[in-house]
Formats: structure tokens, sequence, C-alpha cells
């Protein structure tokens, strides 16, 4: 709106017609929404090519967390990628879609594993049971920068 008015002020300023037509406030009007939208177009696809998706890591394996890896890659407006799962079970389960990094009780160092694979965001995707297990490397791991 305010290129809009930029655009009719300078448009009168050096061309100063006699009269104001409907036609021209209207052409003026268009063009300067035009614009607006298209910067704001421009705007996104440049957010999009610099900005990487942030990292996300899993703590859970099971349908919750196959369910939250399909939606994370199929909404790509959500910009997640996720990178890995840690099991919280005693058994490591094999995940189908993404790499197993290993069982949350074996991981000796939480922050160091987040950060050495440059992870934005951990997940925890286990039913309420088995949380209870994960919430002291979830506190730890709420610590980490």
């Amino acid at each position: 709106m305010l290129l809009g008015c930029l655009l009719t002020w300078s448009y009168f300023v050096v061309l100063a017609p006699g009269r104001l037509r409907v036609a021209t406030v209207l052409a003026f009007g268009g063009a300067g929404l035009a614009l607006v939208l298209a910067g704001r177009k421009l705007a996104r696809l440049v957010f999009r090519c610099l900005i990487s998706p942030e990292r996300v890591l899993l703590i859970g394996t099971g349908d919750a967390a196959g369910v939250l890896i399909e939606k994370m890659r199929a909404k790509a407006s959500l910009r997640l990628k996720p990178i890995g799962v840690l099991s919280c079970d005693r058994e490591a389960a094999d995940t189908d879609a993404l790499p197993l990094i290993g069982r949350l009780k074996d991981v000796e160092d939480l922050p160091a594993l987040l950060t050495q694979r440059r992870v934005g965001r951990v997940v925890v995707a286990t039913p309420t049971s088995r949380a209870r297990g994960c919430s002291r490397s979830c506190a730890t791991a709420r610590r980490w920068p």
C-alpha cells in the first residue's frame, strides 16, 4: 500500500496531470499490489534456498516415531529433516525409515552426540509407559545448548 502511494505521488510530481482518473489510480494500486506480492514471494524463495532444514533426532521407536517421521518428510513447510533414532527399548529395534544410532542407555554423553551430529531439535516419540526410563537422558538433553 505504501509503495502504491509513493508511486502515485511520484507520478503526480513528475507528470502533474490536470485531473486524477480512476483508471490511473487502479493501475498504480494494481502495480503496487503486484510488486508487494512478488517481493514477498522472492523473499520466501531466498529464505528457503539459504536456510537449511532443522536436523531432528528422534528418541524412541515404534508406531509413534514412524508417524512423526512420515509427517516430517511429507510436509516440507515444517523444514524438519529427521536424521536418526535413539531407541529407549532394551533391545534396539531396527527402523526402516532412519538409521538407528543406538540405545539411549548406551549413550554416555548425549550433548556431545547432539553436537557431533549437528542436531537442532530432539523429539521424544515413545509411549508414556516407556518415557519414564528416558526422563533422565531427556533432562540432560534440555541442558544442551
